[in-house]
């Protein structure tokens, strides 16, 4: 594992509380998009609720909130307010 993959790692073992699981999913989920695409909060919501993840519909607060959680710990690129996006990085640690 390289450093990238490690800051990764840490990052997702890093989520606490009820919901950690949930935003690694989120966070997994991410990988239909190509990698440095810009995706709106409202895209991921419709991602979300077609994967029915959770099997219950997700709040745009709580979406924010997560998204902010994985922006926090630089998981992810971009902001609430503009889209976000994976770094190549992310990408490619889904995929393997």
């Amino acid at each position: 594992m390289n450093l990238q993959q490690r800051v990764i790692q840490s990052g997702l073992d890093s989520l606490s509380g009820g919901e950690a699981e949930s935003i690694v999913a989120l966070f997994k989920s991410m990988a239909v998009f190509a990698e440095d695409q810009v995706v709106e909060v409202p895209i991921i919501s419709v991602l979300w609720t077609s994967l029915n993840i959770a099997k219950e519909k997700l709040s745009v607060i709580t979406l924010r909130q997560w998204l902010s959680q994985l922006l926090s710990r630089s998981i992810l690129l971009g902001s609430v307010g503009d889209g976000v996006s994976m770094h190549d990085v992310s990408a490619n640690e889904i995929v393997n």
